[in-house]
């Protein structure tokens, strides 16, 4: 690894403590994460059926995560 990289995960759960709620749409997922995962990167993920995807609900035609997933995901795809 690169000198100046952090392989902290704590990084990512701070992620969670300064989202304002336990939800995130998937058109957010760039915010919530700063540029690591995006929403149409998640979409192109959950479409394979081999997939990691982590839990998911839909409300209309937005589909929604729990946060804890997300990091959780980002947590086992940063350990791989």
């Amino acid at each position: 690894m690169k000198k100046g990289y952090r392989t902290d995960v704590q990084v990512l759960d701070s992620l969670a403590d300064k989202w304002p709620s336990n939800l995130v749409a998937r058109a957010e997922l760039d915010k919530l994460t700063g540029g690591i995962l995006h929403g149409r990167t998640m979409a192109n993920i959950e479409s394979r059926e081999d997939s990691d995807s982590i839990p998911r609900f839909r409300a209309g035609k937005k589909v929604f995560y729990q946060v804890s997933d997300v990091i959780d995901f980002l947590k086992r795809k940063i350990e791989k």
